[in-house]
């Protein structure tokens, strides 16, 4: 994927962020998305974690999305530390907190859901 087609893909994202505002359903149907397509690579881990960071905030901060706070925050540490660790070890590391983190969030926003 180009730069180009990376910008307008994150665009979209949050364009649909901007239209959810403050409305709970919205924002829940939002983290979902932006998990799957993290989940599925559509976009990449780091700038979806920024996004459910936004998402986050205006959900008042509840658990279920903490975890991806945290990637949001780890990678922008890993990326300062690029200059000392291997890229390919840095990249294995994120992806599979990635992945472990997406299944929390499918069950946890399929929960939050049905309250």
């Amino acid at each position: 994927m180009t730069q180009t087609k990376k910008k307008i893909a994150l665009a979209h994202w949050y364009r649909k962020l901007v239209t959810a505002k403050n409305n709970r359903a919205s924002l829940r149907r939002l983290a979902k998305a932006i998990a799957e397509a993290i989940a599925t690579k559509k976009i990449p881990a780091n700038e979806g974690a920024n996004i459910m960071w936004c998402i986050w905030e205006r959900l008042q901060k509840p658990s279920y999305l903490a975890p991806f706070v945290g990637l949001a925050s780890e990678y922008k540490d890993y990326e300062f530390l690029q200059q000392y660790v291997d890229r390919s070890e840095l990249h294995q590391i994120i992806s599979y907190k990635v992945d472990c983190l997406s299944d929390i969030i499918h069950y946890s926003s399929k929960i939050s859901t049905q309250q």
